[in-house]
């Protein structure tokens, strides 16, 4: 079996790089719309993922952390490391398509966030599948859909797509 490294390569020139994180940060700005605008209309309050990555770093790493570097690490990981694990995965699976490859990778994302993340912070599985949790899943889809769709389009432009 002969496996293709220039498939990977191609992934992680500058230029491509720059594209995921031009992509990850519209993805990151319709997640950050949806959690402090639209959730908060509909059910009260907004989803608040910098204290799930404060919760972890203290009950993982025994230290307290700041709002601010709550919400830069959960910036960066929707800004540059889920594109990337999103691009590399897709490559490994041989995906061609974009939309159903991003919404079943919001959907893992989502569940690693609920599912293993939260009960390492001390929450309890999936919240206890409160409406949270399920803005939560419309979150992560939301994110990996308007991301994908943002690659797609900066990578061919508007009038190839």
């Amino acid at each position: 079996m002969n496996v293709d490294g220039s498939k990977y390569a191609r992934l992680f020139r500058r230029e491509n790089l720059l594209t995921l994180v031009a992509a990850g940060g519209v993805g990151e700005l319709a997640l950050e719309f949806f959690a402090w605008w639209i959730v908060p209309a509909t059910l009260g309050k907004p989803m608040r993922p910098d204290v799930l990555v404060a919760d972890l770093a203290r009950s993982l790493l025994h230290v307290d952390i700041s709002v601010v570097l709550a919400v830069s690490l959960h910036l960066a990981a929707g800004i540059l490391i889920f594109p990337l694990l999103f691009v590399v995965a897709r490559a490994a699976i041989g995906f061609k398509t974009t939309l159903i490859p991003a919404a079943v990778y919001g959907v893992i994302l989502w569940l690693v966030a609920q599912a293993v993340l939260a009960p390492l912070a001390g929450r309890p599985v999936m919240l206890g599948w409160i409406a949270n949790t399920w803005a939560s899943l419309v979150g992560h889809v939301l994110y990996a859909v308007v991301f994908a769709h943002a690659l797609v389009w900066l990578t061919k432009g508007p009038a190839e797509k």
